[in-house]
């Protein structure tokens, strides 16, 4: 009897993590338009606080990205897990199966007296 895998979801995790890296690659890039903007600002107070408040939003952006794609990384390996399980049980039914076949032929007994004489 073979079990079905488990699907995985319409948007795969895997493609979700790719993006979450790209969105990662964007804010740090981001976060070091922030610093050259603070380190051009000089002394003008008020474009230095601008710059700190852009790289503070940006380095925030970027954490919640992290944040996000851990989630699913840890989702994408849950669901490799279920699906190497669940792939393994198949090739042990099967193995099972073609077991209890082999012993019924070897003794002249049909499936179904080798499973009642191995239950009593």
């Amino acid at each position: 009897m073979r079990l079905p895998l488990p699907s995985l979801p319409r948007r795969a995790p895997h493609h979700e993590c790719a993006s979450f890296d790209r969105g990662i690659a964007a804010a740090d890039a981001d976060v070091s338009k922030a610093n050259e903007a603070r380190l051009k600002a000089r002394d003008d107070k008020d474009r230095i606080k601008a710059a700190k408040q852009a790289g503070n939003d940006a380095q925030a952006k970027r954490n919640a990205l992290v944040t996000q794609r851990q989630a699913k990384a840890d989702q994408l390996a849950a669901l490799r897990i279920r699906r190497s399980d669940v792939a393994g049980s198949q090739t042990t039914a099967s193995g099972e199966f073609a077991a209890v076949q082999f012993a019924a032929a070897s003794f002249g007994v049909s499936e179904a007296q080798l499973h009642e004489s191995s239950s009593t």
